[in-house]
């Protein structure tokens, strides 16, 4: 029976038993359910706009970086100096083994790779604003 306290067909839902007609209280009931589903469906809309937006974003910033076709803004002879220098508190003869320019996020750094006679290696990337050591290597 539909409407009666305590029946299988109400027990799915929180609105209370009718004071009125059959037809009134149908048309609650679905007023409750298309709500309740009009809420739901804004919610998948609001956060697939937001991935979107987030895959639009990152699909940007990995092409607004260094491009093969411009002059890098510091020269190989300068990093290789600011590497060294950044070297020298280790009192370790680090000599350079390869440089490359490596495709970062910011303008273009190069990437020297440094060993000595120990058997120790590493890494130095120097960039326009920055200098960074590594015994591991970069992973951008």
């Amino acid at each position: 029976m539909l409407g009666v306290r305590g029946s299988p067909d109400d027990s799915h839902h929180n609105l209370p038993a009718p004071e009125v007609g059959h037809g009134e209280y149908a048309a609650k009931r679905s007023e409750h359910y298309c709500g309740s589903s009009v809420k739901q469906s804004m919610k998948t809309r609001i956060t697939i706009a937001l991935l979107s937006l987030t895959v639009l974003c990152l699909c940007y910033a990995k092409n607004a970086g260094w491009h093969n076709n411009e002059k890098p803004k510091i020269s190989l002879t300068e990093a290789h100096t600011k590497a060294l220098e950044a070297l020298k508190p280790r009192h370790v003869d680090y000599y350079c083994l390869a440089a490359r320019v490596a495709r970062t996020f910011s303008e273009c750094d190069w990437e020297l790779h440094f060993a000595a006679t120990n058997n120790t290696e590493i890494w130095v990337s120097v960039g326009t604003d920055k200098v960074r050591v590594s015994e591991h290597g970069f992973n951008y």
